[in-house]
């Protein structure tokens, strides 16, 4: 069995850290600028100005480098990228991400749809036994810079085995790889739009460098290490998706339409993990809460560019788990710690070496 994890930024923000672009732009409109240029200031004038129009970084900077030259573009891109690492790599750096939460984890990336509602449960478990006498194979795609899912997987780079599924302990359930389709903060950092129609300037579809830095799947493909080929392939091969943490963006509408294109094979299921912790609503009314999963499902699929029939009969393989628990932990601050340190206070930091595996799974 394949299964297809998609993650993004909801993870971190889960986890406690500031990776919003909110978070992003407090601390990049504080800094003492070290460039000089016109076309920074500029910059920086409109992100202070109208900080609304800038809540989705990739898109608003689509439309705005459309009202300056290509050169100008190119600049503040190299600009941007420099700093959003740096202030991702200070983030990620403030927190201690260990493996202490590693059983939680593992149990939730086995059995995900154990967060959902019981007849939810029953029909995703009943869908897995079709591949109860094989290997479970997880890959996941994260539209992340930071490492903290590696970090608290204890993933290394290579085949992890997580659990075990079925009577027969041989039966084994392993995350086999994880990628980064947008880079990491020190490495292939990929940031922009899905493609030119999100770029508010027609000439700069002519402007080569434009294309490779601004055009998410033109930018991968200038690294030739087959990334986002992987991701497409994994893909086209998954049996179940889980998505955690995404809002489906515009800016990454590619990898919507693949899925879309996946799922409307009728033997592939998704579960879609939606957070929203400003919402007065429980999930736990019925009527109200079939009515908020529709109006997920309907976003989602919104994107994919499906035509109408094809949508609706996807619906009934798509769940949706509504405010669960699901990959859900605190992380400590170091600085929180080393405080308590200095008044002296024993407290130890739980659970830093590894605990024991699931070893059996339904």
């Amino acid at each position: 069995m394949n299964i297809v994890f998609l993650v993004g930024n909801g993870f971190d923000l889960n986890l406690g850290m500031k990776t919003r672009y909110g978070d992003f732009y407090d601390y990049y409109l504080a800094k003492s600028p070290t460039e000089s240029t016109t076309n920074i200031h500029q910059l920086q004038s409109n992100l202070k100005e109208d900080r609304e129009n800038w809540s989705d970084l990739e898109e608003a900077l689509g439309q705005y480098i459309g009202r300056i030259e290509a050169e100008e573009a190119v600049q503040i891109h190299t600009h941007l990228v420099k700093e959003l690492a740096q202030y991702l790599l200070k983030e990620e750096d403030k927190y201690i991400i260990d493996n202490s939460h590693q059983g939680i984890f593992y149990e939730h990336l086995v059995n995900p749809e154990n967060l959902l509602l019981p007849l939810e449960t029953r029909d995703i478990k009943n869908f897995k036994d079709n591949w109860s006498n094989h290997n479970w194979d997880i890959k996941i795609i994260t539209f992340n810079y930071t490492k903290s899912l590696e970090k608290l997987l204890a993933y290394e780079n290579k085949a992890l085995k997580i659990g075990t599924h079925g009577n027969n302990p041989s039966r084994a359930i392993n995350v086999s790889e994880i990628e980064h389709i947008h880079g990491f903060p020190n490495n292939r950092m990929v940031l922009g739009v899905n493609d030119f129609t999100q770029i508010g300037n027609e000439k700069h579809q002519e402007v080569r460098i434009i294309r490779n830095k601004y055009i998410k799947p033109h930018c991968n493909s200038t690294y030739r290490l087959g990334h986002e080929t992987k991701c497409v392939q994994w893909i086209g091969q998954a049996d179940l998706f889980c998505v955690f943490g995404l809002s489906f963006g515009n800016t990454d509408k590619y990898w919507w339409e693949a899925v879309g294109k996946r799922i409307a094979n009728e033997n592939v299921k998704m579960i879609i993990f939606w957070n929203d912790p400003n919402s007065l609503f429980s999930g736990n009314e019925g009527p109200e809460r079939v009515e908020r999963e529709d109006e997920i499902k309907d976003y989602f699929l919104c994107k994919t560019g499906l035509d109408e029939i094809k949508k609706e009969k996807i619906k009934e393989r798509i769940y949706v788990g509504y405010n669960t628990e699901f990959l859900k932990v605190k992380l400590l601050l170091k600085e929180s710690i080393s405080s308590k340190s200095k008044d002296k206070s024993n407290i130890p930091l739980h659970g830093i070496g590894h605990i024991n595996l699931p070893t059996k799974t339904s």
